[in-house]
């Protein structure tokens, strides 16, 4: 029973993340064309983050169960999601959903996105700081997961060795 909550807190906070931190087509070729029609029940979700895979497959089983619509989920290899992304743009059964996670992804594939603002799910954040706008002040991404990199060193090991010699 634990590990049927978890699953269902899984699907719950993934559905969330699906709807509310992707951008999902919209401007030239967007949703009804090709790659997510809401009233044909077609859903096609590009996955940038591998590691989450495992997960997204069991929630599109849940979601087929629960709605009778089998979502296609596609994840880019690590390191290639651009290239995926471009690629999977230009067939006629384009993503419905899919990250844009920067400002240069706002230039690129900005005119693809739903405007996001007013909807039920930008209403749940209690921050704006990950969320990412177009020129025109559309919405076209919400972050669902925060990534950052640092140094670390370890201070001890610094002091025993001292000071680093230059030549």
């Amino acid at each position: 029973m634990a590990n049927n909550n978890i699953t269902r807190r899984s699907f719950i906070g993934a559905a969330g993340i699906a709807a509310s931190t992707l951008a999902a087509c919209g401007g030239a070729g967007g949703a009804g064309e090709g790659g997510g029609d809401a009233a044909a029940g077609k859903v096609y979700w590009l996955n940038f983050k591998p590691e989450l895979d495992e997960t997204l497959q069991t929630i599109k089983d849940m979601y087929k169960e629960a709605k009778g619509i089998e979502p296609k989920i596609v994840t880019a290899a690590s390191g290639t999601y651009s290239q995926t992304l471009t690629s999977e743009m230009d067939k006629t059964d384009a993503p419905t959903m899919f990250v844009i996670g920067n400002a240069a992804g706002v230039k690129e594939w900005g005119d693809y996105a739903l405007d996001l603002k007013g909807t039920a799910i930008e209403s749940e954040l209690n921050t704006d700081a990950y969320n990412l706008y177009d020129e025109s002040g559309k919405l076209v991404s919400m972050g669902y997961c925060y990534e950052c990199y640092g140094i670390v060193a370890n201070a001890d090991l610094i002091a025993r060795q001292g000071r680093p010699r230059h030549r």
